[in-house]
């Protein structure tokens, strides 16, 4: 070899070697600041409880601090898309709900949740419908009803067009062959106020959202989308399975709190988050948390989180294009039918990122 040709040898090789020596340094000190963690909602809501209730446990496995910010708006899209401009150094994540699993569909954002971020979630949630106490809806089989006779549109406020519970209202008026007007708003708290002004005949969202209003009768329930009855604080709240029968195959029906960071980081990075986040989320004092806001916890990561996230995105960009609510053909995007999901997963070009 000429020592021309050696010493270009010789540098490239020790450039390499010098590369993969920082990133694995890189890794392995991770975290060294402070981790940023943006929350796609309003303060109040759901997904907002579950990122201020397990971060802490997290900053005591992670031994760093981790500091919340609301970026509300669009079913959590804008908050997807400032995340998405950022380096994939495993400090910055995005705090959500479902997986985000309305957005590509809607044309919201442009990024496949199982190949283009590695997902975490913490917990599901059961749907649950409710009015004012004062509403003259005495129950769900009324508000069916009424949204039969014409004689006036029902509005149904939610947490944001894509989002779990405007999934689940598209749900009902898929198989209740009924129709309502969605009113989305910037998270399950506005969504919840805004029943409760008197700005929407009810209020779609999580029984952990309505429960506080009403124990105080400032709310009454109509339904929750639970197999069967709950009984929550003494209450007992109505499966809406009385009322449509035929929801029976979807119960139970919700969302789940989900965290979410940009699958290029380093492997070793996203490791590290899913054995803090595994022990975060069934930690007793994580659970007690949960059980009081009638959350259920259900921690997944890594392949297992993969395969939830393809089949909820398979699940809502179905109905949301069943309901005129898509701004592509599922199919286009490479989206299966529901029936067809579980002979489309895995895809050929599916791997595992941890």
């Amino acid at each position: 070899m000429h020592d021309t040709n050696r010493r270009r040898f010789l540098t490239k090789l020790l450039v390499g070697m010098f590369a993969t020596t920082s990133l694995d340094s890189f890794a392995n000190d991770w975290p060294t600041r402070p981790i940023t963690a943006v929350i796609g909602y309003k303060p109040g809501g759901g997904t907002d409880f579950v990122s201020r209730s397990i971060s802490p446990l997290l900053e005591d496995h992670l031994h760093t601090s981790i500091k919340l910010v609301n970026q509300p708006g669009a079913a959590a899209a804008i908050a997807t898309d400032f995340i998405w401009n950022k380096p994939s150094n495993g400090y910055w994540w995005l705090m959500s709900s479902g997986f985000n699993r309305g957005l590509r569909v809607t044309g919201q954002h442009a990024t496949v949740p199982y190949s283009d971020w590695q997902f975490y979630m913490a917990d599901t949630t059961i749907m649950s419908f409710s009015v004012r106490a004062d509403s003259p809806i005495t129950d769900f089989d009324d508000f069916l009803e009424r949204c039969r006779s014409n004689l006036r549109a029902l509005t149904v406020s939610n947490s944001g067009i894509g989002g779990s519970w405007h999934l689940g209202g598209t749900l009902v008026k898929k198989v209740a062959k009924v129709d309502f007007v969605d009113v989305p708003y910037k998270g399950g708290k506005p969504a919840l106020l805004a029943c409760l002004n008197g700005e929407v005949d009810v209020v779609s969202g999580g029984i952990h959202e309505h429960l506080g209003s009403i124990k105080s009768g400032s709310l009454r329930n109509l339904c929750v989308c639970a197999t069967s009855d709950l009984s929550v604080s003494g209450i007992t709240l109505k499966t809406i399975n009385h009322f449509v029968p035929g929801l029976q195959t979807h119960t139970p029906f919700g969302g789940g709190s989900t965290m979410a960071i940009k699958r290029d980081t380093d492997p070793l990075i996203l490791k590290q988050i899913a054995n803090a986040w595994m022990q975060a989320a069934t930690s007793l004092k994580f659970v007690e948390l949960e059980t009081a806001k009638v959350r259920f916890v259900n921690p997944l990561v890594g392949a297992e989180a993969d395969k939830k996230a393809a089949l909820w995105e398979c699940i809502a960009a179905n109905l949301l294009h069943e309901a005129g609510k898509s701004k592509y053909d599922p199919q286009v995007l490479g989206i299966p039918p529901i029936s067809e999901f579980e002979n489309f997963w895995p895809p050929k070009h599916y791997r595992p990122a941890i």
